[in-house]
């Protein structure tokens, strides 16, 4: 049980995560997240690969949740964004919270 509760913290630090890295996107561009790239440089790319494993959690879900408010879709379609969002989203946690775990250790040492 303690396994279940450990994964759904890093599901909601990982999608927590991507609203505030999408939030900021959005500030500094003035334009919505998204998995297009909008220009085909090999720098750019990169980065742009590197940042939608951390975005892409926040991508899936608002698009899953468009599609069936404006496209009705089926709710099959929410549930099945969702769930991708969601073990995304507990990856990309895992991620962060080892990362945030290093640099809390590097610090006291």
């Amino acid at each position: 049980m303690f396994e279940l509760w450990l994964l759904l913290y890093c599901a909601a630090v990982g999608f927590v995560a991507a609203g505030l890295a999408s939030s900021f996107f959005q500030l500094v561009t003035r334009r919505q997240v998204s998995f297009a790239i909008p220009r085909p440089r090999i720098i750019e790319c990169f980065v742009a690969a590197v940042s939608f494993a951390f975005l892409g959690p926040y991508i899936v879900a608002r698009g899953a949740v468009r599609a069936v408010r404006a496209d009705k879709r089926p709710v099959t379609w929410l549930v099945g964004g969702l769930a991708v969002a969601g073990v995304w989203s507990a990856c990309s946690g895992i991620v962060v919270l080892d990362l945030a775990l290093a640099m809390r250790s590097s610090l006291l040492a």
